[in-house]
């Protein structure tokens, strides 16, 4: 017993040693994955996961079900940008659904808002993109008998996102991300594409 009292508190002198000369050897080590992150200067997200995208013709009349289409796949996001404070970033961005041989895209910007350290909004627009093969599958809007068929538009973005893991300079995050595009140009019936996705990924700041 007279022995354990004594190794212990060596033991645990020896410990507080120890971690006490980590520190001194590197001051700078990253802290702890609830440390603060600190935001600034250059940011840039990366996320995938299940999205799909609705082609919703203007002359669906009241029954928009009989003639709307529904297209599940994988979405993808990608945005680069800076902060331009520690709870606001303006991105460029590259947002889009992919399913049955159909992409609906939107490049343009964002603006990321933090609410609280974990919780964003984020607000967007710009140029829409609706593409598909021309001689693929059934759509909303006329089929090309050839090439690539695509259809521009101007789009919206609106994204609720939440990091739920952060380091000092990183975040792991899940986002569900609403986007629409209303088809400019030449497509008849008219008709308005609208994405949704739950993506996870990864933004560096």
């Amino acid at each position: 017993m007279s022995k354990a009292k004594v190794l212990i508190p060596i033991a645990v002198a020896a410990v507080a040693g120890i971690a006490t000369a980590d520190d001194a050897r590197d001051p700078e080590m990253q802290g702890p994955p609830t440390k603060d992150p600190v935001r600034s200067g250059f940011t840039m997200s990366l996320a995938v996961g299940p999205g799909e995208m609705h082609l919703i013709p203007d002359d669906c009349g009241s029954d928009s079900s009989s003639c709307e289409q529904r297209v599940e796949g994988a979405a993808f996001s990608l945005r680069a940008g800076g902060m331009v404070s520690q709870r606001a970033a303006l991105e460029a961005m590259i947002d889009f659904v992919d399913g049955d041989s159909q992409r609906s895209t939107v490049f343009g910007g964002s603006v990321k808002l933090y609410q609280t350290d974990a919780l964003y909004l984020r607000l967007g627009g710009g140029l829409g993109m609706y593409s598909r093969p021309g001689a693929g599958g059934g759509s909303a809007l006329p089929m090309p008998s050839s090439g690539t068929d695509r259809h521009y538009g101007v789009a919206g973005v609106f994204a609720l996102g939440y990091e739920w893991f952060q380091l000092q300079d990183l975040g792991l995050f899940g986002e569900l991300i609403v986007a629409g595009t209303r088809l400019g140009g030449n497509p008849d019936p008219k008709t308005t594409v609208a994405n949704a996705s739950l993506v996870f990924g990864i933004t560096w700041y």
